[in-house]
């Protein structure tokens, strides 16, 4: 038996090996990377911004018919470039409500505060979503700031909506943050002082 009928497989597995190849750089990567960027960042409240990642957390209290502060910081898992950004709260007509952008991690700058009013880019749709539209780099490591003032009002757990837009379309985050809204503490009144019975003064006859 020749070598050549001795390796007939090979010219064929050689084949279907460059047809593999040429398959997965044209389609397999592509279709990879629009099933990973259905996800591609984790999100977080920040309680405390000036102190380090332990304070990061999906779960967050406020009070009840309150404006509050909202900190949020965005890791991505992977490179995307973000077109559109995405904040509200899911709910009925009693739902949080985001009134602006508020961002205490800048201590002063013009992207400390922002609102629809002044800032191009900037608008709340229908379902009291606030929407920031700007074409940004976002990188895999570097942690990504966001904050804004939120309106609470009825007491309840609410989901938080986050979404991007991004070169391969819609992003959420891994994990779903959720706000909870508490009742607002009842003021007790001060009880009042018991009266102590008065003691006589006057001694008893002998």
């Amino acid at each position: 038996m020749s070598s050549a009928d001795q390796f007939w497989w090979l010219g064929p597995t050689l084949g279907l090996v460059t047809i593999g190849f040429v398959v997965w750089f044209n389609y397999g990567q592509r279709k990879l990377r629009e099933w990973r960027m259905r996800k591609p960042f984790d999100m977080y409240f920040v309680t405390e911004p000036d102190r380090s990642k332990d304070d990061f957390r999906h779960e967050m209290h406020v009070p009840a018919y309150s404006d509050v502060e909202v900190q949020l910081r965005m890791a991505p898992l992977m490179h995307f470039r973000q077109e559109l950004f995405l904040f509200g709260f899911r709910g009925y007509t009693q739902h949080p409500r985001p009134l602006k952008v508020v961002n205490t991690y800048i201590k002063q700058g013009k992207r400390r505060e922002q609102s629809p009013d002044d800032t191009e880019g900037h608008y709340i749709d229908k379902k009291d979503r606030y929407h920031i539209r700007e074409s940004v780099e976002r990188t895999k490591s570097n942690h990504y700031a966001y904050g804004f003032l939120v309106r609470t009002f009825a007491p309840g757990r609410y989901p938080v909506v986050i979404e991007t837009i991004t070169d391969c379309g819609e992003g959420k985050p891994k994990k779903e943050l959720v706000l909870v809204v508490d009742p607002k503490p009842e003021r007790k009144s001060p009880k009042p002082l018991k009266r102590q019975p008065r003691r006589s003064s006057a001694k008893t006859a002998s």
